[in-house]
Order: C-alpha cells, then sequence, then structure tokens
C-alpha cells in the first residue's frame, strides 16, 4: 500500500495559536519572542515550519537556521546564517564583509547586526527562527541575551527551538533572561491519544482500527516514534486498507522502525521536518 507524509500538524493546536497571536501582534510594531523546548521527536522543528508558514502567511519575511555542534567554535555561526542565508535572506549578504567579525570584536558584531536589523524591521516584519539551540554557538548564545532586549518596540520576532536543558549554562541563563522580559515559553509533551490517531490517518490515507493503535501505543506519544513505526509497518506490507480502514497484520514491532530508532534517524533535517 502507499502511505503519505502527514500533512497535518496535530495535537498542537494552542501552541500553533499562541504563535499565530504573537506574529498578529507584529503589525502594531511589537516584538515577540517565543521558546520551544521538547525531547528529541518531539516535534521541535515541525512546530518552527508551521510558524514560518504562519509568519510568510501574514506577510513577515522569515530567516531560518539549525546550529550545528560541529560549529560550536564559528563565532555567531548560527545566528548569521538564520540572518544572511537563503533565497530571500533578512539581511543583504554584502553587508557580512562590513561586519566587525573577529571573536574579539563580538560587541561592535552585535552592534553591527542590530542596526542591520533595526533598518530591516521599518521596512518589514521579521522572524527570526532558531533551531536545535542546545548547540548554539558562544556568540549566538550571546546575541540571545541582548539582540530582544534591543530591539525592542521593532516589529521582530524570535523563535528558538531546544531540547531540554540538563545545566544551567549560558543558553539557559539566556533564555531565563528573555522569560523574565515576557517571551513565551511552550513545552512539547507527548501526543494525546486523539493526536495520534490523526497522524496515522493521515499517513495512512485510512481510519486506524484499534490493533493499530494498540501498536502505536508503544510510541508513548512521540510523533517520530509514531511516524517511524508506521513507515515500518508500511514498507514491510504488514497493513491492510479494506473500505477506507486500516488493520494491521502481525503485531511484532517492524524491523525498519527498530534499525531507524537505533542510528538515531530523529536527527536528520528531512526526518525532522515531517514530524
Amino acid at each position: 500500500m502507499s502511505t503519505t507524509s502527514a500533512r497535518e500538524f496535530h495535537g498542537r493546536d494552542a501552541e500553533l495559536a499562541l504563535i499565530r497571536a504573537e506574529l498578529e501582534h507584529l503589525s502594531d510594531g511589537a516584538e515577540a519572542v517565543v521558546v520551544v523546548e521538547g525531547a528529541a521527536g518531539m516535534g521541535k522543528s515541525r512546530l518552527l515550519a508551521e510558524a514560518s508558514g504562519i509568519a510568510h502567511g501574514l506577510g513577515i519575511r522569515v530567516g531560518r537556521s539549525a546550529a550545528d555542534p560541529s560549529e560550536t567554535v564559528v563565532e555567531l555561526a548560527t545566528l548569521l546564517a538564520a540572518l544572511f542565508d537563503g533565497a530571500e535572506p533578512l539581511l543583504d549578504p554584502g553587508e557580512l564583509t562590513t561586519l566587525h567579525a573577529q571573536p574579539e570584536q563580538r560587541f561592535w558584531l552585535l552592534r553591527d547586526l542590530q542596526q542591520l536589523l533595526e533598518r530591516a524591521a521599518l521596512e518589514s516584519p521579521l522572524l527570526i527562527v532558531i533551531d536545535d539551540a542546545q548547540w548554539a554557538d558562544s556568540g549566538t548564545v550571546a546575541a540571545f541575551r541582548t539582540l530582544p532586549m534591543r530591539l525592542m518596540g521593532l516589529p521582530i520576532a524570535w523563535a528558538i527551538a531546544l531540547r531540554p536543558p540538563r545545566d544551567a549554562t549560558p543558553l539557559v541563563r539566556a533564555l531565563e533572561q528573555l522569560k523574565h522580559e515576557g517571551a513565551h515559553s511552550i513545552a512539547l509533551g507527548p501526543l494525546n491519544d486523539d493526536a495520534v490517531a490523526k497522524v496515522a490517518a493521515d499517513i495512512l490515507a485510512a481510519q486506524p482500527d484499534q490493533s493499530i493503535l494498540k501498536q502505536l501505543a508503544e510510541a508513548d506519544g512521540s510523533p517520530f516514534l509514531v511516524v517511524e513505526t508506521l513507515l515500518g509497518l508500511t514498507e514491510e506490507e504488514r497493513i491492510r486498507v479494506v473500505d477506507g480502514r486500516a488493520e494491521l497484520i502481525n503485531g511484532d514491532l517492524p524491523a525498519a522502525y527498530i534499525e531507524r530508532c537505533a542510528s538515531g534517524s530523529a536527527g536528520s533535517p528531512t526526518r525532522r521536518a515531517t514530524l
């Protein structure tokens, strides 16, 4: 049988409503900061993608990047990618040559970026999206601590996603400061049973029966594990559809699912974007 990627984003209505409300306030010249926390596979990247789509629909320009653990020593690598990369970058890449680029010039580099963002925000509201912030370089963390505060009163929104921190790192302190100043915090937990059933119906293009829902209960509400279970079952032809209803042929966990989970496929950008 054929399957489709989940087309709808189920089980996150309240989170999306909060993000939409914050983005709509940008038209009034108000700033916004949203911090999204959730364990691996809980759908943080998909939530950021949905937020970007909402922003585009509201006429808000979007810059996105994801922190890379291999670039933690590169000064402001994550933030600069969000501002200057992409087909329609938020800031003119030609301005890169004018920035104070040396690590010891961080103060002036942040002032440069502040001025560029001020000018850009006067032309159009902006959304700056940073995923996997737990791996952000120290310069980007410093930007979290300073730029949203300095740019208050301008139509600039920040959406920052990370895994729940275990230690009181500089990133944690920076985000706590943002929350103290009014940033909204979203904690992504497991999907409820209704959302899991809707994800299954989307992917299978059929209503899942109790045998499938029982199998999906093993995922404990993790969007990643729900999707991987369904893909594994269909790849091994263990689901049949009769009259628009999908049923399980046998109840063992699919080998493909076990292999992907063991290899940590949730970390791949392609896989994350579907969750």
